[in-house]
């Protein structure tokens, strides 16, 4: 079932520290190679040995980096946010993701809603459940993305917690896959726990968890559709104040605009790892 706060946290502290050692290590692995092969004959076997060793140290760091959105701390910093600004920057993100292939997504509605939250773990919970639906789905099937206004009037059952009565912004993601059993519903949230055993795709079955895991620590929820549907449902829950209920202010697209603009400026390099420091800095 699902685990405790107290449990998740020690569990995420671990990933946490799991995730800086590998990335530390793994920065020359993905640096080196393409300067390497810079100096090697095209189409030789030491050329080709490090292409396969790049492609190896790339699908490592993306475990590395699933671990890390696992062990993501709760950001002070909160900004109101667009959801349908977010949205879009995430469903841009899985268009490159080799799991959207095949998968029919179906276009966003404007909602002009904002939610009070720090932008990072945001795109990490929509991330997350978006790249649920699509391995729930194994290349064939559609997408899609509702945001609306739930009010809760009475608590709710949901992992990790009840939801409190009152108004919440919903964001579901809905797929058409197979769905998930009734006898499986209690598990899904656990780390690294997944019924796509073919799937080719190592680091699954953590989506939820980190959902999970980031929208809790933000006061949200996350929930499942109900167990007769058609395909699969999660939602994320999170509350409506008066601070975030309006639309129009400051766009995640503005504030990048703003920083696209920005000067050049000289890039401090400062890390705990001689690796890392010598792959980017010439000492």
């Amino acid at each position: 079932g699902v685990i405790d706060d107290a449990v998740r946290e020690s569990v995420r502290h671990f990933a946490g520290r799991i995730a800086h050692d590998f990335n530390n290590l793994l920065t020359p692995m993905l640096a080196y190679p393409q300067l390497i092969c810079s100096d090697l004959p095209e189409g030789g076997t030491s050329r080709n040995l490090m292409d396969t060793l790049e492609e190896t140290a790339e699908t490592m760091a993306y475990i590395a980096g699933r671990l890390a959105d696992f062990a993501l701390p709760c950001g002070r910093a909160k900004h109101p946010l667009s959801v349908d600004d977010v949205l879009r920057q995430v469903l841009v993100q899985l268009e490159g993701d080799e799991r959207s292939m095949g998968i029919t997504v179906t276009p966003l509605k404007e909602s002009g809603v904002h939610v009070m939250i720090s932008h990072d773990p945001l795109v990490t919970a929509f991330k997350a459940i978006c790249l649920n639906g699509l391995e729930a789905m194994g290349g064939k099937g559609k997408l899609t993305i509702e945001v609306d206004t739930l009010t809760v009037d009475k608590p709710l059952e949901a992992p990790g917690g009840k939801v409190a009565v009152g108004r919440y912004t919903c964001v579901s993601v809905h797929d058409t896959g197979p769905g998930i059993p009734s006898d499986l519903r209690d598990k899904v949230f656990e780390p690294f726990f997944t019924t796509h055993k073919d799937t080719k795709v190592r680091g699954s079955g953590l989506g939820l968890t980190i959902a999970l895991a980031t929208v809790r620590d933000r006061s949200g929820y996350v929930l499942l559709g109900d167990e007769d549907e058609e395909g699969g449902t999660v939602s994320i829950l999170f509350p409506v104040d008066d601070d975030s209920a309006y639309t129009g202010e400051e766009s995640t697209s503005d504030r990048q605009d703003s920083e696209a603009s920005s000067p050049p400026a000289r890039v401090l390099v400062v890390d705990d790892s001689a690796i890392a420091r010598q792959t980017f800095t010439k000492e």
